[in-house]
């Protein structure tokens, strides 16, 4: 996701940290959260489990985990 992130026109200076096996990544963009995640392909978002959204933040969870549950 992190490698997307960096390709989307707008996106500035992601940055990503691990903790608590837990992966955040934090961006600015400009169009809010829900155009963010509608400009990643398709492709890449199909692996995860779009938990929560709102204007400035995205909740994802990895499917594989998702499904477990």
């Amino acid at each position: 996701m992190y490698g997307y992130l960096q390709k989307v026109k707008g996106v500035k200076k992601p940055t990503k940290q691990f903790k608590g096996g837990s992966v955040s990544i934090q961006a600015s963009y400009k169009n809010g959260a829900d155009n963010l995640w509608q400009s990643i392909p398709a492709d890449a978002r199909k692996g995860f489990k779009l938990v929560e959204i709102t204007d400035n933040t995205i909740l994802l969870q990895l499917k594989q985990i998702a499904d477990k549950k």
